[in-house]
């Protein structure tokens, strides 16, 4: 008996931190009867510090609940995740996938992949996966004959880039974080920043945050503003609200944290809006966070700033920044107050499966014009 394929088409992207217009140019692709389109993307997003990250892809495809793999592209090539062809994406590949439902999706890399800053230095990067270098990431697709699906991958590429060593010298570490989602499960909130006189806050750092399990505030999506002020956050997951936050610092100039209320996205409601005015903040300091145990080679770090009383009366996070030289982040010119710290750290198992782990809230003060230390354990 033969057994009826569908047609998969994976168009790849790269989201990092910032925002991208949500124009789609896949490409048009016929589905007979017995077969079904997917496609696969990457999303694409901004970091003012990081010019490229070439990550060379050898293969990817996805696995059934068996374990058994199917290929899907194979581009042998580095593609650069921060400057992908127009706002979509690139095409990587085509390929025939049987009708099922399938729980992983895999990535096959090579070892030429660097990173090139802003000012131009480019630079190896360390790529963290398995012992053959593969990493591998859940997804949940029912892959029927005759529909046309399309798979959002995020890499998560700003929170997972780190460098190793001591300041000036170690290496620059990658370790993935990719995620899918279902494109036509998934909606977008845009919107304006601007200062109290009307002008616009161009590089503004704008998160979409929505709850988590145990009720604290997790980042969805990051964005950086242009130069008209506006940014744009998709492929958010429907059937949740979502919590716009902002406090931005421009040209060394700190503004006082804003928060939307809650804007729910689902079927009925796939667009949200948000524009805010900032003022200036007369008061900032510092926090210096400090990570115990250190992490180690397959590890990754990333704590979180949270701030109250913004909207509702939650705790939202202001500010993440990843762990760097000496087992430290940085948070710089906050605006004066008590927040609250949480870092969660990220392993890679020996399938390249990403595991998580949250530290203890940590309550800290930022002292005006102080730099005040903190130490916050797993």
């Amino acid at each position: 008996m033969n057994k009826r394929t569908l047609e998969s088409t994976f168009t790849i992207l790269a989201l990092l931190l910032g925002g991208m217009g949500c124009g789609s140019d896949m490409d048009e692709d016929s589905t007979d009867t017995g077969q079904a389109s997917l496609g696969l993307h990457v999303v694409k997003s901004q970091d003012a510090n990081i010019k490229e990250v070439n990550l060379d892809v050898q293969s990817m495809g996805v696995m059934d609940q068996r374990g058994t793999k199917s290929e899907i592209a194979t581009p042998r090539r580095a593609i650069n995740l921060l400057t992908l062809d127009k706002n979509f994406g690139q095409l990587i590949g085509r390929g025939k996938l049987a009708p099922g439902k399938y729980s992983r999706m895999w990535m096959r890399l090579g070892k030429g992949h660097t990173i090139r800053f802003a000012d131009g230095r480019l630079q190896p990067l360390v790529v963290k996966a398995d012992a053959f270098q593969h990493v591998v990431f859940p997804i949940d697709l029912n892959a029927r004959a005759g529909e046309r699906r399309d798979l959002i991958v995020d890499f998560d590429t700003g929170r997972s880039i780190r460098r190793m060593g001591s300041p000036g010298a170690g290496e620059w570490v990658f370790v993935p974080n990719p995620s899918a989602l279902d494109l036509g499960k998934t909606g977008s909130i845009a919107g304006q920043l601007s200062d109290l006189l009307g002008r616009p806050l161009k590089g503004a750092k704008v998160f979409a945050e929505t709850a988590d399990q145990s009720g604290l505030a997790q980042i969805i999506r990051n964005a950086l503003t242009d130069e008209k002020g506006a940014y744009a956050l998709p492929f958010l997951p429907l059937g949740k609200t979502y919590h716009i936050v902002s406090q931005p610092r421009i040209e060394g100039t700190p503004y006082v944290t804003k928060a939307s209320q809650g804007i729910l996205l689902d079927q009925n409601n796939l667009t949200g809006k948000y524009d805010a005015g900032f003022e200036q903040a007369p008061y900032f300091g510092g926090l210096a966070v400090k990570v115990t145990p250190q992490a180690i080679a397959q590890e990754s770090d990333t704590c979180s700033l949270m701030q109250e009383g913004l909207a509702e009366g939650k705790k939202l996070v202001v500010g993440q920044e990843s762990v760097a030289q000496a087992a430290q982040a940085k948070f710089e010119q906050v605006p004066s107050g008590p927040y609250a710290v949480q870092c969660h750290r990220a392993k890679l198992d020996w399938t390249g499966s990403r595991l998580a782990q949250a530290s203890k809230l940590v309550q800290a003060a930022v002292k005006t014009s102080e730099t005040q230390d903190i130490v916050v354990p797993f």
